[in-house]
């Protein structure tokens, strides 16, 4: 009996020492995952803001691109070739509107400038 209960005590020393060693190892595993999850969320966040802020110059970008390409077409010093070339870049930008009418008469002005009509 005495044996046996020795035999449990070693047993239960021996388990107690395994779950210690264990909780010793996963401790630091945990708060690695933890703070490596934690930077990949603010990494993320970043990401993200650093994409609507390329968005939202991006669409800036077009909408002065496309205003000095209006200025352009509309220009009454600048020569009718170069303003066509303005109106096509205009076009192909997605421009419409009175800048496109305009870009059609250009078109029409210079064909009529070039037959001689």
């Amino acid at each position: 009996m005495k044996e046996t209960v020795l035999a449990i005590g070693g047993v239960a020393a021996a388990v107690t020492t395994i779950v210690n060693l264990v909780l010793l190892i996963w401790k630091p595993i945990h708060r690695l995952r933890t703070e490596n999850a934690a930077r990949e969320e603010k990494r993320d966040l970043e990401a993200k803001s650093i994409k609507e802020t390329l968005e939202l110059h991006t669409s800036r970008i077009l909408e002065n691109y496309l205003e000095l390409l209006r200025h352009k077409i509309f220009s009454t010093t600048l020569p009718l070739d170069q303003k066509v070339n303005a109106g096509e870049k205009f076009v192909a930008a997605g421009g419409n509107g009175a800048a496109k009418i305009q870009h059609n008469q250009n078109v029409e002005n210079l064909r009529k400038e070039i037959v001689g009509e």
